[in-house]
């Protein structure tokens, strides 16, 4: 999102020496969000027909997407790596710095493609599909609610690519650690027990279309009877085969949970802290760095807790007793 943010505002800000950079900066950014249409639907990069398209669709959950996106990522790399720096304006050399940063972090995570989790309680497709209908598709009109309605029908094709995935990797030793296994598959179980009508799917949707005064009392009632009927005879089979595989891997798997427990889990490890860190810090630095920020944050506190009359026992203790 930050990336595209700053792609984005770029035009206002161009010069028009360095259009061609520019046209660089739209076409792929283009290019990116049109193989992704949960991202068009969020951020409603496009206007016309090609939005109206892709506010149709479900992003894919496949492999091959994964990696078709990788090769997107190493074709944008090499066409901004001509482009020389010093003629680029402050603001393009900024985008550009996030640019590659970014493309160059989805072209290492190629490594571990194989250490995900499609399923899972925070994030997982069984999180994200539901948020992205319910929360994120806007209907302002008769046309959002029917592109609604097919992308909620493209459900089931999506959470059979995140089951056949998922088996893919338990096949070959990537299975999540027990808790969240435990606990994907309650939530799961939560999301299929109300009857398909007041499924947050149905109601969001009812709810979004009360204020839409172009659609008649009837049309609204048609189109919630049609989300019902695609979560009654779609959504919840789809989810309860995806319960069902998840429940076959709770007696294979063990409550480890640290990266350590895979081949390449320090290699892994150290990707990540690069990506939400953006520094190459090793994890010993990075804790040495909160061993010495508690430290402060302690002497800190002990300051101000004497100050209001708060003078023993330990840290804790006293920060409670405040409480």
């Amino acid at each position: 999102m930050l990336l595209l943010a700053l792609l984005g505002s770029l035009a206002a800000c161009a010069e028009p020496a360095s259009r061609s950079l520019d046209d660089f900066f739209r076409d792929f950014t283009d290019e990116w969000v049109r193989r992704n249409p949960n991202q068009a639907v969020s951020t409603q990069h496009f206007e016309g027909e090609e939005q109206d398209a892709l506010s149709r669709q479900l992003t894919p959950v496949t492999e091959a997407w994964q990696r078709e996106g990788i090769r997107l990522a190493q074709q944008g790399l090499d066409e901004l790596t001509p482009f020389d720096r010093d003629a680029m304006t402050d603001s393009q050399r900024l985008s550009a710095d996030v640019m590659r940063w970014h493309l160059q972090d989805r072209i290492d995570s190629e490594l571990y493609l194989d250490y995900r989790f499609p399923f899972q309680q925070f994030n997982g497709v069984n999180v994200r599909i539901p948020s992205q209908l319910a929360v994120v598709h806007p209907i302002q009109s008769e046309r959002d609610a029917v592109n609604y309605i097919a992308r909620l029908a493209q459900v089931k094709d999506r959470m059979a690519e995140a089951t056949a995935e998922s088996q893919r990797l338990a096949a070959q030793g990537t299975l999540p650690p027990r808790f969240i296994l435990d606990a994907t598959v309650t939530q799961m179980q939560q999301f299929v027990a109300t009857p398909p009508a007041e499924n947050p799917l149905v109601t969001a949707l009812a709810t979004k279309l009360q204020a839409v005064s172009e659609i008649s009392p009837d049309r609204r009632a048609a189109l919630s009877l049609e989300a019902t009927q695609i979560v009654k005879a779609e959504v919840y089979p789809a989810w309860q085969t995806a319960m069902a595989m998840l429940e076959s891997q709770q007696g294979d798997a063990t409550d480890d949970a640290g990266l350590w427990r895979f081949d390449d889990g320090a290699d892994l490890y150290a990707q990540r802290l690069r990506f939400f860190t953006t520094t190459d810090l090793t994890a010993e630095e990075i804790h040495q760095i909160g061993r010495l920020e508690v430290s402060r944050i302690e002497v800190e506190m002990d300051t101000l807790l004497r100050q209001v009359g708060y003078v023993e026992g330990a840290i804790a203790e006293r920060a409670a007793e405040l409480r």
